[in-house]
């Protein structure tokens, strides 16, 4: 299917050199959200506050009487929408900055098992970077009630939004497995460090948590894990876009704020 790249010309003037072509492939890389398939919260959710299958409001009452209208409805991206996320991509001149300074050993050394652990997810070049480190084997399959993955979970949205202010905080790679593309990323919080990988819907989520220090967390998609874990995909995603081309936080982006 061919993709129009026409309406991004406009963000990202003034970015590079006129003699530097400047495509999407360039600085990120589409993705389907949901890839067609529902996060079932985030489905009810749309239901509840009002898109009906005509795209109209549905001002029907909830059993308990409550009316939809008023009902706040976040804007996350839709299910099967086509979004763009730049990617961090040394091939394209992303330079992985320094982590912050004062730093506890301990959230130095959560923050590089994550790291090695999205690098070792993703595609090469970053694989070399990851050191050899084969974390992903040795995490510990957990629930999603486990108290370091709520913790993560009730936190992650505000977390993203601030950390994509600042250069390092968040990552995105692309990545390629068993002859499908996929997608890395990685959130640093402040007592831990997310990584998610996903090939249209969430295929893998780990936490790297100050309170398990010894191994990365893997969380169990079940049914319950797998929902709640497709929220938190929509929450980073919505944040992510926000510094991608045309985003509102576009400018915060190191990738797009490069010259050429």
């Amino acid at each position: 299917m061919e993709i129009d790249t026409s309406r991004y010309s406009d963000p990202v003037s003034g970015y590079f050199d006129d003699d530097e072509p400047v495509t999407p492939e360039d600085l990120g890389t589409f993705i389907v959200v949901g890839d067609g398939e529902a996060a079932p919260a985030e489905r009810d959710e749309r239901s509840a506050a009002g898109d009906g299958p005509d795209g109209e409001n549905d001002d029907s009452e909830d059993e308990d009487g409550s009316d939809h209208e008023d009902d706040e409805e976040e804007d996350l991206p839709e299910d099967g929408e086509l979004i763009f996320i730049t990617v961090d991509d040394p091939r394209f001149g992303y330079v992985r900055p320094e982590p912050p300074l004062g730093l506890s050993e301990q959230a130095e050394a959560r923050r590089l098992m994550a790291q090695q652990l999205a690098d070792a997810l993703a595609d090469p070049p970053y694989r070399t970077e990851g050191g050899g480190h084969d974390w992903a084997d040795a995490a510990m399959q957990v629930p999603v009630s486990y108290p370091p993955v709520r913790r993560m979970l009730e936190e992650v949205e505000q977390v993203t939004e601030s950390a994509i202010l600042v250069a390092g905080e968040t990552w995105v790679a692309t990545a390629y497995e068993g002859g499908d593309y996929g997608m890395v990323y990685r959130v640093h919080g402040p007592a831990w460090s997310l990584v998610f990988t996903t090939h249209g819907t969430v295929t893998a989520v780990y936490v790297c948590s100050d309170d398990i220090t010894e191994v990365p967390l893997k969380v169990k998609l079940d049914a319950r894990g797998m929902t709640e874990a497709s929220v938190m995909m929509y929450k980073v995603l919505y944040q992510l876009r926000r510094i991608s081309i045309g985003g509102d936080k576009a400018s915060f982006n190191p990738n797009l704020a490069r010259q050429g």
